[in-house]
Order: structure tokens, then sequence, then C-alpha cells
């Protein structure tokens, strides 16, 4: 197995996070309230889903379960609102 470093997925995932944290703060809150958000992805692409999976596992690591976490996400492309169909 080999590890390998993709920058639109993880590079872009984790440089979102960092600004999220930062608007966080910015608004007065502890960035544990990262989970408390509603986030919407504009594009399914790697860079879209990379950032939904760094913030997901943010949201994990603060003490959100995967489902809390996972339904803290809207994704949008083109065609409206992706589903879970």
């Amino acid at each position: 197995t080999h590890l390998c470093f993709n920058d639109d997925i993880q590079g872009t995932g984790s440089t979102t996070l960092a600004g999220v944290l930062g608007a966080i703060r910015a608004k007065g809150q502890d960035v544990k309230t990262l989970g408390d958000e509603r986030i919407v992805i504009a594009g399914a692409g790697s860079a879209g889903i990379g950032v939904a999976q760094v913030l997901m596992q943010a949201m994990i690591e603060q003490g959100r379960s995967e489902e809390e976490a996972k339904n803290a996400f809207y994704i949008v492309d083109q065609h409206g609102l992706l589903g879970t169909e």
C-alpha cells in the first residue's frame, strides 16, 4: 500500500478547514461548534468531496457521530441537490 497526497483533495480540504475554523473563531464561537454548522458544497468533484471528507473527519474528531457529521452536509451540482439514491 502506498500513501499519497492529492492536493485537490487533502490540500483543498485542509485549507478550507482552516478557513472555516477561523470563521467560527471570528464569530466568537468555540471551534468545537463545527458540527453545529450546515455545510453546502458546490460541486461533487474531487475537490468538493475532499473538502467534505476533511470537514466531516474534523466533526467526528470533535465528538460527533459519523451519521451526525454526514447530516451536516448538502452537496449540489449543476442539476441541484444530490441525494442518497
